[in-house]
C-alpha cells in the first residue's frame, strides 16, 4: 500500500494564513512530517506539512472560535444587538412599562395582594371583566373562583361573547 508522504520538505519559516512554522516534530504514524507552528494569537500546534501546503490548517481553531462566536451575535436576529447588555436593559425597561400599564396608578397594590394572598386554597382570582376586554386590575373587578367554576367562566367569557 502506497502512503503518500511528505517527507523531506523544509517548511521552517514558511507563513501559511495565520501559522509560522518554527520547528520540526516527529513523523505520524502515517510517516507524514509534522511541524511546530506558532499562530499569530500566540498559540503553539502541531500540524502536518500537507495539511500546511494545502490550507487544509489555516490556525491554531481561533479562526473557528472568532467565527462560531459572531454567528452567535447574529444568529436569529435582524440587528445583531440582541445579546448586548444595552439591548437587554431596554427590553427589561419595555416589558416593566407594559406590566406597568397593565396596573392603573389609582389601585391600592396592597389591597390586590392581599386578595391574592388570602384567597381560600384551591381557589384562582378572577377578573370579573377580564383584562382584554377592558376590564381593571381594581379590587371591585377581582373574585375568588374554584378552579372548575374559573375555567368554565373563562371558556364562557372567550367563546359565548
Amino acid at each position: 500500500m502506497n502512503n503518500i508522504t511528505n517527507k523531506g520538505k523544509n517548511e521552517l519559516g514558511n507563513r501559511y494564513e495565520r501559522l509560522l512554522v518554527i520547528n520540526s516534530y516527529a513523523n505520524d504514524k502515517f510517516g507524514n512530517k509534522q511541524w511546530v507552528v506558532k499562530c499569530d494569537c500566540g498559540n503553539e500546534k502541531v500540524v502536518v506539512g500537507m495539511n500546511l501546503r494545502k490550507g487544509l490548517t489555516k490556525s491554531c481553531g481561533c479562526i473557528q472560535k472568532e467565527w462560531a462566536a459572531n454567528a452567535l451575535t447574529t444568529m436569529n436576529t435582524t440587528h445583531g444587538k440582541s445579546y448586548t447588555k444595552e439591548y437587554k436593559t431596554n427590553n427589561a425597561i419595555a416589558y416593566k412599562l407594559r406590566k406597568r400599564k397593565q396596573m392603573p396608578t389609582w389601585a391600592n397594590k396592597e389591597k390586590i395582594k392581599e386578595i391574592y394572598l388570602n384567597r381560600p386554597y384551591g381557589y384562582e382570582v378572577d377578573h370579573i371583566i377580564p383584562l382584554y376586554k377592558g376590564g381593571s386590575n381594581e379590587t371591585s373587578n377581582l373574585m375568588a373562583l374554584c378552579r372548575n367554576c374559573h375555567g368554565k367562566k373563562t371558556i364562557e367569557d372567550t367563546f359565548i361573547s
